[in-house]
């Protein structure tokens, strides 16, 4: 049922080629193998056909062996996410989503205790789709070097031999400590790398080519090509060089930063009320209010335009020094959003962008503290 034409769609390592194809009547990518490889590529299919069943994950159909190859028949992919960023292609409109669907590839993933070990933009695909508000799926291939981990297994013994791709590796995957254990961990800063490649469009955090390695292992990065702090902070998050401080691939997927305007506007209200019932003096209160010089300095006022400060105080009273009164401006308001003058041009819409272009970090500092000192509430 395995038809292989002689269109050849790219290379692979150790002499593998992939070519256009076709399986019962559908167009496929067939990757041919060298049999010396035999045991790499058993390897790759059985955690293929463990894991394929998402749809940010390379779908497997088939393989069939000749006398010197192994031909394994997967998913078609319009390209790499690497050619559509270096060749300017402008597919999306959404880059928050093709993230996303990212990271819901690899939590499937972690999920099932693979840790996939070479996350690159050459193995990042993408493909049309019908289901996807933006028009496009993105999923993650070549399973050559994953590591499959046993139940009860959170981490494994590095090797001599590194595994990735050199510029796309964490620092622990660089060091000669061949005693060191390794985790899951090594995957999200190779996608954080990804994430930032995808938002500075096929920038990378640790300068050029040849210098990459030895920035990573300096932990010498930038982030000044990305402006929304919320996606800076993800990715700052997920370039920590101890490992054991990224977050997990589920933690990824309930960032900020993927939150619609109107979640953030329902979180920061309900902080607003829950804090406003607790006494001021309490340590809590006490506590957030010690984070408020991440979010401005000094007096909130004078962030805002003075005739709309004016009408804030029109109505109700507010300490401009108390980060908890500067919650209670962004819930009354929202709440009374027809009481801000038009010339102000504020809407439902534009209220959160109006917000967090005077307090960049205002959301991402509350949420850390709430996860911090309130996480059961």
């Amino acid at each position: 049922n395995l038809t292989i034409s002689d269109e050849i769609l790219g290379y692979g390592s150790h002499g593998t080629v992939v070519y256009r194809g076709t399986f019962e009547n559908r167009p496929v990518a067939v990757k041919r193998m060298l049999l010396d490889f035999y045991d790499v590529a058993n390897h790759e299919i059985s955690l293929l056909q463990e894991s394929d069943d998402h749809p940010n994950v390379i779908r497997y159909f088939c393989s069939e062996q000749s006398d010197r190859f192994l031909y394994i028949a997967l998913e078609l992919c319009l390209a790499n996410l690497e050619d559509i960023i270096d060749k300017k292609k402008e597919l999306f409109d959404d880059p928050q989503n093709i993230l996303f669907q990212m990271a819901s590839g690899l939590n499937h993933l972690h999920k099932l205790n693979i840790v996939h070990r070479d996350i690159k933009p050459q193995n990042i695909l993408v493909t049309n789709s019908k289901t996807n508000p933006n028009g496009y799926r993105v999923l993650i291939s070549d399973f050559g070097l994953c590591k499959k981990l046993e139940p009860d297994q959170s981490s494994f013994r590095g090797t001599t031999a590194a595994s990735g791709t050199s510029g796309w590796r964490a620092p622990e995957l660089l060091t000669e400590n061949n005693q060191l254990r390794l985790n899951k961990g090594v995957d999200i800063f190779s996608l954080g790398l990804v994430f930032y490649f995808v938002l500075a469009s096929g920038k990378h955090p640790f300068g050029d080519r040849y210098s990459r390695e030895s920035n990573i292992l300096r932990n010498n990065y930038e982030l000044d090509d990305i402006e929304l702090y919320e996606a800076r902070n993800l990715i700052e998050s997920m370039l920590n060089s101890n490992a054991k401080e990224r977050p997990t691939s589920s933690m990824i997927l309930k960032h900020p930063y993927f939150w619609t305007n109107e979640r953030k506007i329902e979180f920061l209200l309900k902080v607003s009320d829950k804090l406003n019932i607790l006494d001021r003096d309490s340590f809590v209160i006490l506590s957030f209010e010690k984070i408020s010089k991440k979010i401005f300095k000094n007096d909130w006022k004078n962030y805002f335009n003075p005739a709309f400060f004016e009408n804030l105080n029109s109505f109700r009273r507010y300490d401009s020094t108390k980060l908890l009164d500067l919650l209670r401006v962004f819930r009354n308001k929202y709440h009374h959003i027809h009481e801000i003058p038009s010339e102000f041009n504020i809407t439902e819409e534009s209220y959160y962008p109006f917000f967090s272009n005077l307090f960049p970090t205002l959301l991402i500092t509350v949420y850390q503290f709430i996860g911090n000192k309130m996480k059961n509430e």
